[in-house]
C-alpha cells in the first residue's frame, strides 16, 4: 500500500518554531564535547537543520532535542543557563518590540502578542491588573 502525502492542512497543523534556543543549546553542547550529530538524529533533526537559521523546526523535535541535550549535559536548567549568556538581540523582532516599549507591561503584552510567530507551540498570556501575571500553555503539542 502506498502512503499518501499529507495535505497542506495537515502539515500546517504541526506547530513549528524558529529554533533559537535549540541552536544555542546545540552550540553549548558542542563546545562541551557532546556528539551532536548522533543526538540530533535521535531528535529527528540534522546538523544542517541546526546550522541553517532559516529552517523552522517542529516544536516536538525542539522539545525532544532540548531534553536530550539537558540529559547529556546533566543540566536540568540548560535553557536557563544558556539564556543567561545569550545576546537578546538574537531574538530579533521580540527584542525590538520589547526594547521599544515605554513600560514593562507594554513590553510583555507585545511579546505575548508576537511570540507565536517564533514558536507556534507556546501561547503566552499576560494579565496586567494589580498583580502582574505572565503565563504560558502549550498549543498543538
Amino acid at each position: 500500500m502506498r502512503s499518501r502525502a499529507p495535505s497542506a492542512k495537515q502539515l500546517s497543523a504541526i506547530p513549528s518554531c524558529a529554533g533559537l534556543m535549540t541552536r544555542l543549546c546545540c552550540t553549548h553542547a558542542q563546545n562541551a564535547g557532546i556528539d551532536l550529530p548522533a543526538l540530533l538524529r535521535r531528535a529527528g533533526l540534522t546538523l544542517s537543520d541546526i546550522e541553517d537559521e532559516s529552517v523552522r523546526l517542529s516544536v516536538a523535535s525542539q522539545i525532544k532535542c532540548l531534553n536530550l541535550l539537558a540529559q547529556a549535559l546533566d543540566d536540568r536548567l540548560l535553557g536557563f543557563h544558556v539564556a543567561l549568556d545569550m545576546d537578546l538581540r538574537r531574538t530579533g523582532l521580540l527584542y525590538y518590540v520589547a526594547a521599544s516599549s515605554a513600560v514593562l507591561g507594554d513590553a510583555l503584552r507585545e511579546i505575548a502578542r508576537c511570540s507565536t510567530m517564533f514558536n507556534e507551540g507556546i501561547k503566552l498570556e499576560t494579565d496586567l491588573g494589580q498583580v502582574l501575571r505572565v503565563g504560558f500553555e502549550y498549543a498543538g503539542i
